[in-house]
């Protein structure tokens, strides 16, 4: 997009007629004036928090959900720490709806801007007259709109933080890739996931067929981390379940294609996919919706792992149907399979399924609240129906036969699926308009990141199931090819997943990772407005479609210190009962990125690691250290200790929302 085709708000007339509806000081979760408003004649309303005079600092930071629609997103994260973090930073928070549900995605950037820039009106008033600096982020679909942001409109914002960002072929295919590998490694994950974990005595691809070889393969190579795997059945089927249907609405013959023509999956009769298929039809027994009737409430569903269900409209816990007859385990049936109704007042319609267990079926989640309630009601006792999961296991493999260009970087994709003419090994799709790119842009994205002028710091996380951490590095390279020397900085997070959430995953293996986010904000308001360069871009290289990156902190660069945990010297320790094992833990933060704070040893699988550990500096800055303990176990088993350390910019004096984790892990083995 060339300069003169960017948005410029002063010259929309659109937004002309600002209003506030609501004005006043509020006491949680943080001291705030809070301000509500929106624009005369649009869908466009906003949320701004303002701190007190005497403490603000001339910025604001502005978060995009990853799906707009809801201006209040910030009041439903667990803590509020976005609007906490900001206000005790000095800088008024902003959040706007982006103009609601729209099928054009300029509204997504156009409205951002124009809140941004009416905020700065407000903060005058409140403030009086000033330069007031902004800046932009947002997670997963919230990078896209940051990047779209940014790329399409000129001199809003001074810094952006794209956090946890895809590539612009994520969508649908890091979630096809990874709902495959479930299907076909599921019997087999226990093992697998015990070869990932530390003082392993086997490898993962031990006592699996070819075709399981296959598709752990295929994930990993793809860019799914390893060390996720531990995570398969908590982060489920993630957004596949909704995408599958825009897949076929995109591309409506691929359904038809995948079961009927060679070089799909689903043509091999022998393969998995086929064996898996299901079409069983049956009665409705019972019918049970109390929810039907009521409005779904989806309003706490803002944070970067969960913002999708936003956009969908689900009953209640308790809504399910009862069925007369049904398959036995294992069955695939269960979300992303639909069910159609064949007789009754329904006739003809499909339903998303949510779950199903021993006759037992939930309904699933729909973009079309109205319909799908209105086609609940009418279903009785007695109606036939179908269960179908054809088309969801058609979805599972799309992204083989989805290849984005071979010149776009997507070099994973190529190694794994062209041969050495660079020629595609599946059958592809071919549309004028890539289901890809539909998705991308739909969420506010640009096919191409880096036509801007901002300084950004961008954060992804080394576990990152959603967004594979080598699409962060495209973004990266995308971007540094466009921009002036120096104005770009790549952070990761070591042992972090997608999702935003403190205690969103198992915190005996992962990490939170706002805490980067918000040093971040503060790095790079320092950068653009005193001049002061952030932290150096951490340190790696991408082999196979895994980032591989080096062990020691201040060798990698980044912000996250690293941990190294041993049992009597090792990976795995193996002991008799009250026998102690002797756990160290050496630490190393990279320098000039603040201090070591604390370590606590989790040694019980509770996660409250309330054993603590004193930090033997082995520095004067405080940058490295080294743990020691002891610890005997009364009983018999195999035990993960785990090591959580802290750092922080300040020292002790560090905002706690901006004390950055890593931990490690050992085995150690007891017996009688």
């Amino acid at each position: 997009m060339m300069k003169s085709e960017k948005y410029l708000p002063k010259n929309d007339r659109n937004y002309s007629n600002p209003y506030i509806d609501k004005e006043e000081w509020r006491e949680a979760p943080i001291r705030h004036k809070y301000i509500h408003g929106g624009f005369h004649g649009t869908t466009v309303k906003f949320a701004l928090y303002f701190p007190d005079k005497e403490t603000y600092k001339h910025r604001f930071f502005q978060r995009l959900a990853p799906v707009q629609g809801n201006e209040n997103a910030a009041q439903y994260s667990e803590k509020g720490d976005e609007i906490i973090f900001a206000i005790s930073a000095g800088a008024y928070f902003v959040e706007s709806n982006m103009g609601g549900f729209s099928p054009d995605p300029s509204l997504i950037w156009q409205s951002s801007a124009q809140v941004a820039e009416y905020s700065r009106i407000v903060a005058e008033r409140l403030y009086g007259k000033q330069r007031t600096y902004g800046y932009v982020y947002g997670g997963s679909g919230g990078s896209y709109k940051t990047l779209g942001c940014i790329t399409n409109t000129e001199g809003v914002w001074d810094g952006a933080v794209p956090i946890v960002s895809g590539s612009n072929a994520a969508m649908p295919n890091n979630f096809t890739v990874r709902v495959h590998a479930k299907r076909v490694l599921e019997s087999k994950l226990p093992s697998i996931i015990d070869a990932i974990e530390p003082g392993s005595t086997h490898a993962m691809e031990e006592g699996l067929t070819e075709e399981e070889k296959a598709a752990l393969n295929e994930l990993i190579q793809m860019g799914f981390p390893p060390k996720t795997i531990f995570a398969m059945d908590l982060i489920g089927a993630g957004a596949l379940p909704v995408l599958s249907p825009a897949i076929g609405m995109m591309d409506p013959s691929y359904y038809a294609d995948f079961w009927n023509k060679p070089g799909y999956l689903g043509y091999d009769k022998e393969g998995s996919a086929y064996k898996a298929r299901a079409q069983f039809p049956t009665k409705i027994k019972a019918v049970h919706f109390p929810s039907v009737g009521q409005s779904a409430k989806t309003d706490s569903f803002s944070g970067i792992d969960d913002a999708w269900k936003s956009l969908l409209q689900d009953l209640g816990h308790n809504d399910h149907l009862q069925l007369e007859a049904y398959p036995e385990a294992p069955a695939y049936i269960g979300a992303g399979a639909i069910l159609k109704v064949h007789s009754g007042a329904a006739e003809g319609a499909i339903i998303p399924i949510g779950s199903f267990k021993n006759g037992i079926l939930s309904v699933g989640a729909s973009m079309d609240q109205p319909a799908l309630l209105e086609t609940l009601a009418k279903l009785s006792i007695g109606d036939d129906i179908v269960l179908e999961n054809a088309d969801y296991l058609a979805s599972q493999t799309y992204h083989r036969h989805n290849l984005p260009p071979f010149e776009d970087g997507h070099t994973p994709w190529n190694e794994l699926f062209r041969d050495q003419e660079g020629q595609p090994i599946y059958p592809q799709r071919n549309l004028p308009f890539s289901v890809t790119d539909g998705l991308m842009r739909g969420s506010g994205g640009v096919a191409d990141p880096g036509h801007f002028s901002c300084k950004t710091i961008m954060v992804g996380c080394l576990m990152d199931e959603s967004a594979f951490p080598w699409q962060q590095d495209w973004n990266r390279k995308k971007i540094e090819s466009k921009q002036a020397e120096d104005s770009n900085r790549l952070w990761y997070v070591e042992n972090a997943m997608h999702g935003d959430a403190e205690n969103e995953y198992d915190n005996l293996h992962v990490v939170p990772y706002m805490e980067v986010v918000n040093q971040a904000l503060l790095d790079l308001s320092d950068w653009v407005e005193r001049g002061t360069a952030p932290a150096e871009s951490f340190r790696y290289t991408i082999e196979k479609g895994q980032v591989v990156f080096p062990e020691r902190g201040n060798d990698r660069k980044g912000l996250q210190p690293s941990v190294h945990l041993a049992a009597d010297g090792g990976q795995r320790a193996e002991v008799k009962v009250d026998q102690p094992v002797r756990l160290v833990g050496e630490i190393e933060l990279p320098e000039g990125t603040g201090e070591l704070l604390s370590a606590a040893f989790d040694l019980d699988r509770s996660g409250a690691f309330s054993t603590l550990a004193e930090l033997t500096f082995l520095n004067d800055a405080k940058t490295r250290a080294r743990v020691e303990i002891a610890h005997a176990y009364p009983e018999s088993g195999t035990y993960f200790p785990v090591l959580l350390v802290e750092s922080g910019r300040e020292g002790e004096r560090t905002n706690t929302l901006a004390r950055i984790k890593n931990l490690a892990r050992v085995r150690v083995v007891v017996s009688e």
